[in-house]
């Protein structure tokens, strides 16, 4: 039993896009002839089941205290960075990596493959890990960060989980929240499991064979929230960039870009309609200032707390082409802005 291995696939798939991955990665670890383990933040459906030795349904999903730690989208638009925070879920991952290697540890498996459900697994990795756990303690894939601490690609990875039993258990939100600072889960489990005969594989030896299915662009939070059919949108704070020094006027601001015909745009706030020009297509970035000041918005908008938004009813609407903005996309803009980049 001591010599038993496993792979041990990490998921979070609430779309049917990345249900249809989970399943084909599942389906391609088989000819492996190793156990598997499904560790996953979202409801296991019976077909994913079936197709593992052990299914583990996590619904815990800790998200870190957005006022503690989050994560940065953005977008360039001409000379304006539009941004909104994320909640990060880094800690999610890493508690999803700690809970599945303890629980892979305590059925008696000492030789775990770590990958994320979206990785294009292939011989070449599989074989890359199997020889890399004959001589070491565990097998990292550089992420290559020059400009912050020695970081794993947490796509792949392999643990032998004997020699990071006390370290795994040293895991937790407070320790997380107190070592990873400005860094990304990336360097915090690299520091976990860089040990003394770890095999750090460079990135030219790996790149080109562990490549992902589903990727994050720098424009997926535009799509997921901002785009209208015509238009898109985003409401923040004005923040001023000028050569490098920031000023933050207290400005509420609507930015409207890529517009493909002319718009109607209502504001109301507390039931008072605020007069605005008309917004042409010839127009390409838009910017309308709102009569309210930022420091002011949680008023209007309501405002997060505990990673929850505490309500406020109606108070500001923005209605387009006669299609009101939904409240819960007005409240990002608690967590948004409007970047004005003079170089």
């Amino acid at each position: 039993m001591t010599n038993k291995e496993c792979f041990l696939v990490t998921a979070y798939c609430n779309t049917e896009e990345k249900k249809q991955v989970l399943q084909k990665t599942l389906n391609d670890l088989k000819r492996y002839n190793k156990e598997i383990i499904l560790y996953s933040h979202y409801p296991i459906t019976e077909e994913e089941s079936n197709l593992t030795n052990y299914a583990v349904y996590d619904y815990s999903n800790p998200i870190v205290d957005i006022h503690q730690g989050s994560m940065l989208h953005w977008v360039m638009v001409e000379n304006f960075r539009l941004c909104t925070l994320y909640p990060d879920y880094g800690y999610a991952a890493v508690q999803q990596w700690k809970r599945g290697l303890l629980y892979a540890n305590m059925l008696g498996f000492k030789k775990v493959y770590v990958l994320n459900y979206d990785l294009d697994i292939n011989d070449q990795l599989v074989y890359l890990l199997e020889k890399g756990l004959e001589q070491h303690k565990s097998v990292l894939l550089d992420y290559d960060l020059p400009q912050q601490n020695p970081g794993m690609h947490m796509s792949l990875a392999g643990i032998q989980t004997q020699y990071f039993l006390e370290l795994l258990n040293q895991i937790n939100y407070l320790d997380y929240l107190s070592t990873h600072h400005d860094n990304i889960p990336e360097n915090y489990l690299f520091n976990k499991f860089n040990s003394d005969n770890t095999m750090v594989v460079p990135v030219g030896e790996w790149e080109n064979i562990a490549t992902t299915s589903i990727r994050m662009g720098e424009q997926s939070f535009v799509e997921e929230f901002y785009t209208r059919n015509g238009y898109k949108w985003i409401l923040g704070q004005e923040k001023i960039f000028d050569k490098g020094v920031e000023s933050n006027p207290d400005k509420v601001v609507l930015c409207l870009w890529d517009v493909e015909d002319n718009l109607e745009v209502e504001i109301f706030i507390d039931g008072k309609g605020i007069p605005l020009k008309d917004i042409k297509k010839t127009d390409r970035t838009i910017q309308i200032y709102l009569p309210i000041p930022y420091s002011q918005i949680t008023q209007y908008v309501g405002k997060f707390v505990n990673n929850t938004f505490e309500h406020v009813e109606g108070r500001l609407k923005i209605i387009i082409n006669g299609v009101e903005i939904e409240k819960e996309l007005l409240r990002l803009c608690t967590i948004s802005a409007i970047e004005n980049i003079n170089e």
